[in-house]
C-alpha cells in the first residue's frame, strides 16, 4: 500500500504531498495547491505504479527502480533508451562542474565560511538535467531522476522543484537553537541572539560584518567572560521566524538595515538591548555584564533554596571578580550575607558551634542591612555565654 507523506518541507505557505513506500520511498509527488480532482489522480497513478513493481519486481530494487523510472518517462512521452542518452550528454560537463564546485568550496572553508554547502553529486545532477529535458509535470521529472530515493535524501530538491522555491535544507540549526533556549530557562542563563543577513545558495553564509563579530569582537578581553556565561544563537535571520514559532519567542526590536543584529535577552527571551553590527566592544560589555550577574543572582538564589550554601557562597565570590556596577555590587554582598547567616544556622544545627559562631561574627561585622546585622550580633551573644 502506498502511504502519503503530507509534509516534504514547508516555506511560507506551500506544502508538497508525497507518496512513498512502506519503507519511505519515494514514488510520486505532487506540489503546490491542487484540486482533490488532481491529488487523487496523482494518488491512483502511485497507487498503480506501486502495484505493478510490485507483480513484475517484488524483491529486486534495482530493477524496481528502472521500472519506476520507465513509468515516470513515460508520462514525459519518452523511454529508457532515449533518457539513457541525453544522461550520458550531461555527465562529463556535471563531473567537470562538480570538480569545479569542490575546489570552491574548499576555499571559501579557507576564507572563514563555516557553511558552505556541499555539491551535489554529478550523476545525479546529470540525472536531473536529462529528466528535466523533456517537457511534462515536475513531479515525473524529479523522479524520473532519482526514482524510489528515500524520502530524507530528496525532500527538499523535491520540495524547491516541485513548488518553485528553495528549501531550507539547514533545519538542524533552528532545532539545535531550540534545545539552546530550553537549557537557558532551566538553568537560567541569559540569551545572546546574532542574526545575520547570510548570503548563498541558502542565505545561510556568513557575511564580513558576522565574521568581524565572532573572530574579533567575542574574544576580546573584555567581552570573552561574559560571553561564557550565555547561550549563543547564532543564526540567518531568516530563520527566525521558525524558531520563533517553535519557541514561541516574543517579537524583537533591531535594525533591519544591517546584515549582522545581537539580541540581548534573559532566559525567557524576552529583549533587553539590540545591537547592530557596528558596535564597539565597549558599547556591549556592561550589557552582557548586566545580563550575567542578574542570572548568577537567581542562580545562587535557587542554590541556596536547596541548602547549598557553601556552593552558593563560592559561586558569588567567584562572580565579584567580574565587572559589575554599584547596584548589582551591592546586591550581591546582601544576598552573601544572607546566605552566610542561613549556612551559621545550618552548623548550628550540626552542633558545630565554632564554625558558626565565627559565621555569625562575620555577618555581625560586614553586613550593611541593619536587621541581619542586629540579628548576627545576637546569635553571637547567645553562644557565647551557652558556652
Amino acid at each position: 500500500m502506498v502511504n502519503v507523506d503530507g509534509r516534504i518541507q514547508k516555506n511560507g505557505g506551500n506544502v508538497s504531498s508525497c507518496f512513498c513506500t512502506a519503507d519511505g520511498r519515494v514514488i510520486h509527488a505532487i506540489g503546490k495547491p491542487v484540486s482533490p480532482e488532481q491529488l487523487l489522480e496523482a494518488a491512483q497513478w502511485a497507487e498503480a505504479t506501486y502495484r505493478r513493481m510490485q507483480e513484475v519486481e517484488p524483491a529486486n530494487l534495482e530493477r524496481q527502480t528502472t521500472l519506476v523510472r520507465a513509468a515516470h518517462l513515460a508520462e514525459l512521452n519518452t523511454n529508457l533508451q532515449q533518457y539513457q542518452k541525453r544522461y550520458q550528454a550531461e555527465l562529463a560537463p556535471a563531473q567537470q562542474a562538480y570538480a569545479q564546485k569542490v575546489r570552491d568550496a574548499r576555499q571559501r572553508q579557507r576564507e572563514g565560511y563555516r557553511t558552505a554547502s556541499r555539491p551535489t553529486e554529478p550523476a545525479i545532477t546529470a540525472a536531473r538535467k536529462a529528466a528535466n529535458s523533456f517537457g511534462g509535470k515536475r513531479g515525473h521529472q524529479a523522479l524520473a531522476a532519482e526514482p524510489l530515493a528515500p524520502l530524507e535524501q530528496v525532500s527538499a530538491h523535491l520540495f524547491q522543484k516541485l513548488t518553485g522555491e528553495v528549501a531550507a535544507e539547514q533545519r538542524g540549526r533552528v532545532f539545535t537553537a531550540s534545545a539552546g533556549l530550553k537549557q537557558a530557562r532551566e538553568h537560567h542563563l541569559p540569551i545572546l541572539f546574532v542574526l545575520y543577513k547570510g548570503h548563498g545558495k541558502y542565505q545561510d553564509e556568513l557575511n564580513h560584518e558576522t565574521k568581524r563579530i565572532l573572530n574579533e569582537v567575542f574574544p576580546h578581553p573584555l567581552i570573552q567572560p561574559a560571553i561564557r556565561k550565555f547561550v549563543v544563537v547564532l543564526m540567518p535571520l531568516r530563520e527566525l521566524a521558525a524558531l520563533t514559532q517553535l519557541e514561541d519567542l516574543p517579537p524583537f526590536e533591531f535594525s533591519s538595515n544591517h546584515s549582522a543584529n545581537l539580541i540581548v535577552t534573559g532566559s525567557d527571551g524576552h529583549q533587553v538591548a539590540a545591537f547592530d553590527g557596528q558596535f564597539v566592544p565597549e558599547q556591549l560589555v556592561s550589557t552582557l555584564w548586566e545580563q550575567a550577574h542578574l542570572a548568577t543572582l537567581t542562580q545562587v538564589e535557587a542554590m541556596a533554596e536547596k541548602e547549598l550554601f557553601s556552593e552558593a557562597l563560592k559561586r558569588l565570590r567567584s562572580e565579584a571578580r567580574f565587572p559589575a556596577n554599584q547596584e548589582q555590587r551591592v546586591q550581591m554582598e546582601e544576598l552573601a550575607q544572607e546566605i552566610t547567616l542561613q549556612l551559621a544556622e545550618k552548623r548550628e544545627q550540626e552542633e558545630k558551634i565554632t564554625e558558626a559562631l565565627r559565621l555569625y561574627q562575620r555577618v555581625a561585622d560586614t553586613a550593611t542591612d541593619g536587621f541581619l546585622k542586629e540579628h548576627a550580633r545576637k546569635q553571637v551573644e547567645r553562644l557565647q555565654q551557652s558556652n
